[in-house]
């Protein structure tokens, strides 16, 4: 069933990046041994159900449309959903959500199903990390990037996973720190935020990159799992993350 049911941002940033000369071709066409699957699990934060989004690829620039009776169905315990298709612009995606399904450690199945003739995937595992959050600093705090250390405190139970540290914005380059597993504060140097550099000095049309501008900190929490291996390659991820808006001056 095809749906223009809304994407998170970030998979509408990942469309935005290669929907320029993308082409589709049909899954009957293809064995399993030649497609790669990218597969993302995210547990809601409110704990109400487990998202999983799902793309196909063929080369570089062509998305699976599947046809026939191939079809993704993600599951958890007797939670099952079938992941519909979604097309923006000529991008497929699959996407679903596994009702009651949150809890830190619960194992998110993504089968492939193909008909009798063709290879299935009904392995891709991946279990879900504990949530991570941010409680410091608060939200729309301003920051020196000369002068000024950010102390981020994440909010966490035990993990044995690590997590990322990642900062962007408009008027800076983007960067991150890794935070081994256990620890809950994170210091962002003074100096470490740099302002973008301008695109073309020398082009009177070049905007002109701000002094200040809002920065997004984001805190992910990313656990690879095992994908079946009768795909030609991929993976399956489960992250949990969080993000705080701050604001950045020279």
């Amino acid at each position: 069933m095809k749906t223009t049911a809304k994407r998170p941002a970030a998979i509408l940033i990942a469309l935005a990046a290669v929907v320029s000369g993308c082409s589709t071709i049909e899954s009957g066409d293809l064995e399993t041994s030649g497609m790669t699957a990218s597969i993302e699990v995210k547990a809601k934060a409110d704990g109400s159900a487990t998202d999983v989004f799902a793309s196909i690829a063929a080369g570089t620039l062509t998305t699976v449309d599947l046809d026939g009776d191939d079809k993704l169905v993600a599951s958890s315990g007797d939670v099952s959903v079938e992941l519909e298709e979604n097309n923006l612009l000529g991008v497929v995606t699959y996407a679903g959500s596994l009702t009651g399904i949150s809890a830190p450690g619960s194992e998110v199945n993504v089968a492939f199903n193909r008909s009798t003739d063709k290879t299935p995937a009904p392995t891709s595992t991946v279990a879900l990390p504990v949530p991570v959050d941010i409680s410091a600093p608060a939200a729309g705090t301003s920051f020196s990037r000369a002068n000024d250390d950010i102390e981020v405190v994440l909010q966490s139970d035990a993990s044995d996973d690590a997590v990322t540290l990642r900062w962007a914005g408009d008027c800076i380059d983007t960067g991150s720190l890794d935070v081994p597993a256990g620890q809950n504060t994170v210091t962002i140097a003074k100096g470490t935020i740099e302002k973008r550099a301008q695109v073309d000095e020398n082009d009177p049309d070049s905007e002109p990159v701000p002094d200040t501008c809002t920065i997004t900190v984001t805190a992910q929490r990313r656990v690879e799992g095992t994908l079946d291996s009768a795909w030609g390659g991929g993976q399956i991820v489960a992250v949990s993350s969080a993000t705080r808006d701050l604001s950045t001056a020279p």
